[in-house]
């Protein structure tokens, strides 16, 4: 009876390494609230102007002694969004590896887009 308890023991141990061993992504389950791609990027995009355009003025933005929170605010009520929505929404598809790469390129693209689009009103104004 010992030698099938054992046998049994190491089968279900054997088990249990192999199978937590996998390279299967983690599915996490979409939030109620989750924001639809199209948006995310908008407001994500958004996000980093306000960042870029306070870090230039401040060496850090979490530690300005104007917070950047009221701004923060402000973009997620242009929106209609809450800022735990945004948050929930980052993490989730912070956790979808490729489709984060996919709107972080999109940001990219819009940001480029808007400096373009900078330059191009600069230079014909001059």
């Amino acid at each position: 009876m010992k030698g099938v308890s054992t046998y049994l023991w190491v089968v279900l141990s054997v088990i249990t390494v192999v199978s937590s061993c996998t390279d299967a992504p983690v599915v996490a389950a979409p939030p109620a609230n989750l924001l639809q791609r199209d948006t995310f990027v908008t407001v994500l995009t958004e996000v980093r102007l306000l960042e870029g355009a306070y870090s230039t003025s401040y060496e850090r933005v979490d530690t300005s002694e104007f917070p950047i929170t009221a701004h923060y605010n402000r973009l997620f009520e242009g929106h209609h969004i809450t800022k735990d929505q945004y948050l929930s929404s980052y993490d989730y598809y912070s956790l979808q590896p490729e489709e984060m790469l996919e709107i972080e390129a999109d940001v990219s693209l819009r940001l480029e887009q808007l400096k373009w689009s900078r330059d191009t009103t600069q230079s014909v104004s001059r």
